[in-house]
């Protein structure tokens, strides 16, 4: 899987914001006219108040794209073996260097199984290196349904203290093998998606490249909104926008805290290892800079356009306006702000510059210039 940097922006911002909330994540009574009388919009903050929104067009930021290769799309395709290994696993045959195989196995150490050693309907490719010297050449030669013991002794160097150097017993299952794969075995698959073996690796790669697609907007908005809120010049940060922050937040993570993992600054240090401030701090600078950017390039939506826009949606599934917002736990203010920011965030997608890693200089200051001389 790629690392998508913009996972904790757009789930922690947006789904927890008032940002479209949807049932279950935000239980107060939602009014039945159209503008919601005490719902929050940002959108009626005089922002100029606050801030000056610095230099959002061209921003340039270090980042490489996540490209597919071919070793990529071989684990996909794998992984998608796995998927119907009900369908397509062999229960005879014999483990061979280079075989896909499900195991299950179980590691002793004087005897007694040791924590983190025992695992079932494990997949493992024999002669991937994954495990640990003479683990995966210990299932060559077996076969399905066999069981054997296999002694093997843990690198001097491993991390687990307890186990560096240490000679133990892993016990090995063999459940079954994997087939070579063809196109009588991907037709075993019954999916109208792929028939062949090409169709197959063509299917797993399009998955893998929408991925990455994904991926890699996501990232550069991420990156890129950051860029412009260090650009930014914040005065001060509305106290009516860090209290529906926190509302959301608490609400958000309503079940954790009354479940007692803690209350709200636990349950954040814990998902996001800083305080609730912080990351209210992070938030909030977050949404002003999207509706600033939106204000300024006309990319903002009235309250009446954004109903129009559900009222069709409304009538479309036999229900008034006000109906269908307190069916689906939604505020017109709230979608509003969504569909500002889907719009913003293409918008600074489009409008920032990637460069490599390691290729942009922040600027010196010239006394810390002078005074390092």
């Amino acid at each position: 899987m790629k690392k998508k940097l913009f996972v904790l922006f757009m789930a922690a911002m947006l789904a927890c914001t008032g940002v479209a909330c949807k049932k279950g994540e935000n239980t107060s009574e939602v009014p039945t006219e159209p503008v919601m009388e005490g719902d929050f919009d940002i959108a009626l903050l005089d922002l100029d108040q606050y801030m000056t929104l610095g230099e959002y067009k061209g921003v340039k930021v270090e980042y490489e794209p996540s490209t597919t290769t071919d070793e990529n799309v071989e684990e996909q395709v794998r992984y998608m073996m796995m998927e119907y290994s009900d369908e397509i696993a062999l229960y005879e045959g014999t483990a061979e260097d280079g075989s896909y195989v499900n195991i299950n196995y179980v590691g002793y150490l004087d005897g007694v199984a040791f924590d983190g050693g025992t695992a079932n309907n494990q997949n493992i490719v024999i002669g991937s290196k994954r495990y640990i010297e003479g683990f995966e050449k210990s299932i060559i030669g077996m076969t399905p349904g066999e069981t054997k013991d296999c002694p093997m002794t843990f690198p001097e160097d491993y991390g687990k203290e307890e186990l560096a150097g240490k000679d133990v017993v892993f016990t090995i299952t063999l459940n079954f093998i994997y087939p070579e794969l063809t196109d009588e075995v991907v037709q075993k698959m019954n999916n109208e998606a792929f028939t062949t073996v090409d169709e197959l690796k063509a299917y797993a790669r399009q998955l893998l490249e929408d991925e990455d697609l994904e991926t890699n907007q996501s990232n550069v908005v991420y990156l890129g909104i950051s860029k412009i809120i260090q650009n930014s010049t914040f005065k001060e940060l509305p106290q009516s926008l860090k209290d529906d922050q926190r509302a959301k937040l608490e609400e958000r993570y309503k079940t954790a805290i009354e479940g007692g993992a803690g209350d709200l600054n636990t349950v954040i240090k814990y998902i996001y290892d800083c305080t609730a401030d912080e990351l209210i701090e992070e938030f909030v600078k977050q949404r002003m800079v999207i509706t600033a950017i939106a204000k300024a390039e006309g990319l903002s939506m009235t309250n009446e356009e954004i109903s129009e826009m559900v009222e069709k949606e409304a009538t479309a599934n036999g229900k008034t306006l006000g109906e269908y917002l307190i069916e689906n736990g939604m505020t017109i203010p709230g979608i509003k702000e969504q569909a500002v920011s889907e719009r913003v965030q293409q918008f600074i997608y489009d409008n920032t510059v990637t460069v490599p890693y390691g290729t942009l200089q922040e600027d010196v200051p010239e006394e810390t210039s002078e005074s390092a001389e």
